[in-house]
């Protein structure tokens, strides 16, 4: 058996105490009606007096020992087998398997030491509901600790996301709208027109598809894979007619994936990105391959470095592994070699979160 703690927390060690010794005195209250019903009644008060103690002490430390299991494990091994009591059925099943072993040590240890008032059959009764009520507390405490804990998370990550997703879409129109690149595709074009007309009417209608689906996508959290690869086509297309055969891009993608989500123009930041770092030659061309393997959507190329390599910030990545760690749960696949380098992007279906596995 194996338990996995959570970092230690100040407000979670505050939060068991507190809540521990309210219980303890919640059910202190009908233990002392209990202990002035026996002074009345001429008992020994000492023994009184030691059974309410030690009732008391067993409540306080079913308090401290269920609230420490709930909050404070994250994962809990036993028998080859993993509970996580962030989920409430392994969490149910937990609290009801550890309550059966401590009643049972708790009684046993009680009619060992002490004799009770009443029978033993009805002193088992009263003590095991007594014992239950309170592990039912504390399974509500722990539950509704865990919803606000979760609440937080969510508005957290959501608030990260709509910074990652603001930075990126501020990153995009920034990159499609500086000047170079307006210049270099208006300089291209100014080449075309003379010598071919029928690539630059094409150029045009790319550079077009290219600015439209960069506005209509960057408001989206995520988009549809097929509009994506609307995206990516037409700035494929802008690389091709620019570049001829010295770029290359292999595009194999099942069709049944179109209407899985992905982070917008994710695929089409990667495609830019090995651009704008290799070298491109027809005699070495950068070949881009675009494929899918276990889940994630992958974009791979082989490695030409530029030297002296254009300067970068870095957040082009960066950015994008937030977005899909925010949206999916789910990081970046990155992966370097001398010879090739690959980003796999999470794929997730559009019903839910239900990845893609293949």
């Amino acid at each position: 058996m194996r338990l996995t703690a959570k970092p230690r927390s100040r407000r979670e060690n505050m939060l068991i105490w507190l809540a521990a010794v309210a219980l303890s005195l919640l059910f202190m209250l009908p233990r002392l009606a209990v202990l002035r019903q026996a002074g009345n009644m001429n008992r020994d008060i000492g023994a009184v007096s030691a059974d309410f103690w030690a009732k008391t002490a067993y409540s306080l430390l079913l308090a401290l020992v269920f609230l420490y299991l709930n909050l404070r494990f994250r994962k809990f091994r036993m028998a080859g087998a993993f509970f996580d009591p962030d989920r409430l059925a392994d969490r149910i099943l937990l609290n009801v398997v550890g309550f059966f072993v401590f009643r049972f040590l708790v009684v046993q240890t009680h009619i060992f030491f002490f004799d009770p008032f009443l029978n033993e059959r009805v002193f088992r009764v009263f003590f095991n509901v007594s014992l239950a009520l309170e592990l039912i507390l504390v399974m509500l405490i722990a539950h509704m600790y865990h919803l606000v804990l979760r609440n937080q998370e969510l508005a957290i990550g959501y608030n990260a996301l709509r910074k990652a997703h603001a930075e990126a879409r501020f990153e995009a129109l920034k990159s499609q709208l500086k000047p170079h690149f307006l210049f270099n595709s208006f300089n291209s074009l100014k080449g075309l027109i003379t010598k071919d007309p029928e690539a630059a009417r094409r150029f045009v209608d790319n550079l077009s598809d290219v600015l439209r689906c960069t506005l209509t996508t960057s408001h989206a959290e995520a988009v549809s894979l097929a509009e994506e690869m609307q995206l990516v086509a037409a700035y494929t297309g802008l690389l091709k007619i620019r570049h001829g055969d010295k770029i290359r891009i292999d595009l194999s993608l099942p069709v049944d994936l179109a209407a899985y989500r992905i982070p917008p123009m994710g695929i089409q930041a990667l495609i830019e990105n090995a651009v704008k770092h290799n070298n491109a030659s027809s005699k070495k061309p950068l070949t881009i391959h675009i494929f899918t393997e276990k889940g994630l959507l992958v974009v791979e190329n082989n490695v030409q470095s530029r030297l002296p390599d254009e300067p970068g910030t870095g957040l082009g990545l960066l950015n994008l592994n937030e977005r899909c760690r925010y949206l999916f749960g789910q990081e970046l696949s990155v992966k370097r070699s001398d010879d090739v380098f690959s980003v796999g992007v999470p794929l997730i279906k559009n019903s839910g979160n239900e990845y893609l596995n293949n």
